[in-house]
């Protein structure tokens, strides 16, 4: 495919009703080459689809959610001025749907639940005047993978993407995310947040020139603004960057989404469809240097320590392994596992430990693996996990010591620490009662106002203001100045500086 092609995304939020949907036509129409359009469920629809499923055997339920549905559907198409033919094809497939859960028919979870995107992405299409295509004749899974997460056969990908997308994009292409096709299982779904990732598949089968990922957020901060309210807006991030912060807890980009792009070089634009003028963050392979050694600060709470202490543990041959083999056994994945030369600890999410009966089941195994007693074993819950994460991080000293003054100096005592191999990331653990305080402190140390400067670059299109975007970083703002000039097809870029 032509280097022209941008592929776009809109999530849930930016495609709840008809008028997020005519919002998205006018992004869409806005730039010729958004030839291929990716949408989620209108928010909400994919829970009442899963709601729905989960009470198949009460037709009551099932009934009074069918309805919350259709009436979702009908605002849509009534709002964008479809006339009965639309609205009569939707309703009948709402009404199948409902049929088939209810009498259970031989259809998949996985079938029900995607097809929200598969109703949202027909509708869009016809709207737009693209070609709707279905993902399920598109994203192929392998059969093969051992993986929760389904793993993507690239090569029947790649020839059904020549066979179905390419003879259509160049006149537009609607299809659903979340899901594809498992040979001999039928329709399967990626796990929440899958949208993004059918996004960066086709991207990277299409060869892209950019993929754009259209959120309720105008793309990565340094921090959650819902934390810290100043938090700056990140022009510019690595993908490395951004997988290991989007692992730990910043929503703007499912992590398992990037490795596709990655590998492609294909680079992905976050923006936020309220402000579509406003450029978002762009995900690269690299980035100038702008003098920050931190990029961001995320972080999630509730998780699970689970620590053993064992004199010499480290002296037994495989036990890094037979610790993680307890959990594996148990069907709990491990987060994360920081040891001592005396202890090994499982950091644990909280969402996957359903039920007392699992935890002590852990207890139990590790007991007998390793001869110890229960006093031997530690369970600690509430805790939260923060990453700092930086590519100028691996060449700076004293960034850990930096860390941690902070947070001491804030009262508050860390439960573990892992740096990663990759030396552009730092994690620990708090108390979850001071994860928000956490969170402050280590914002005020790499971005607080010790040496804040204000800088505005104002861009101009056609002659009339397009975008005024604020930075604190002299040299970044002079960077996203050059770059917006050089290929961003503004007429002229100004950097003014703000004197209070």
């Amino acid at each position: 495919m032509s280097k022209e092609l941008v592929v776009c995304k809109f999530g849930g939020t930016s495609v709840a009703n008809a008028w997020r949907i005519r919002e998205v036509g006018n992004i869409v129409w806005g730039d010729p080459r958004r030839k291929l359009v990716v949408v989620s469920a209108p928010a909400g629809v994919t829970n009442l689809l899963h709601e729905a499923y989960e009470n198949r055997e009460k037709i009551s339920i099932v009934e009074s959610i069918f309805d919350k549905i259709r009436q979702i559907f009908e605002e849509i198409t009534k709002g964008l001025g479809f006339g009965s033919a639309m609205q009569e094809f939707i309703n009948n497939r709402l009404n199948e749907f409902e049929n088939d859960i209810v009498n259970s028919i031989a259809l998949t979870k996985d079938y029900f639940v995607s097809r929200g995107e598969f109703l949202n992405a027909f509708i869009i299409a016809d709207y737009l005047g693209y070609t709707f295509v279905d993902a399920q004749d598109v994203i192929f899974f392998d059969t093969q993978s051992e993986f929760t997460r389904p793993k993507i056969n690239w090569e029947l990908t790649n020839r059904m993407a020549d066979q179905v997308l390419v003879t259509n994009v160049r006149n537009g292409v609607v299809m659903g995310g979340f899901y594809g096709t498992l040979p001999e299982y039928g329709v399967k779904t990626l796990p929440r947040g899958g949208s993004d990732e059918t996004a960066t598949i086709v991207s990277k089968v299409l060869d892209a020139a950019v993929c754009e990922i259209w959120t309720d957020v105008p793309g990565l901060h340094t921090t959650d603004p819902n934390i810290v309210p100043e938090a700056k807006y990140v022009p510019y991030i690595t993908y490395e960057e951004m997988r290991e912060l989007g692992y730990t807890g910043a929503k703007v980009l499912h992590p398992d989404a990037i490795p596709h792009v990655n590998s492609a070089n294909i680079p992905v634009n976050i923006r936020n469809t309220t402000i579509p003028k406003h450029p978002g963050t762009m995900i690269v392979t690299e980035k100038k240097p702008n003098g920050n050694v931190v990029t961001g600060i995320a972080g999630r709470p509730n998780f699970v320590l689970c620590t053993l202490k064992k004199i010499g543990i480290h002296e037994q041959k495989g036990a890094l392994r037979k610790f993680a083999e307890i959990f594996e056994n148990c069907g709990v994945s491990i987060e994360h596992m920081p040891d001592t030369i005396d202890s090994m600890t499982a950091v644990l999410s909280g969402d996957g430990l359903r039920g007392e009966d699992v935890l002590e089941n852990i207890i139990k195994q590790t007991m007998e693996t390793f001869d110890v007693d229960s006093d031997n074993i530690s369970i600690e819950n509430h805790i939260a996990l923060i990453a700092v994460v930086g590519n100028g991080m691996a060449e700076t000293p004293a960034i850990a010591g930096r860390i941690f003054t902070a947070i001491g100096n804030a009262g508050i005592t860390d439960k573990f620490i892992n740096k990663g191999s990759s030396k552009i990331n730092i994690l620990f653990g708090v108390a979850n009662r001071d994860y928000e305080t956490a969170v402050k402190a280590v914002y005020n140390e790499f971005f607080g106002p010790k040496a804040e400067s204000s800088w505005l670059v104002v861009l101009f299109k056609n002659g009339t203001e397009d975008a005024v975007i604020n930075f604190s970083d002299k040299t970044e703002a002079i960077n996203f100045k050059d770059d917006a000039l050089a290929n961003g097809g503004y007429d002229k870029v100004y950097l003014c500086k703000v004197v209070d």
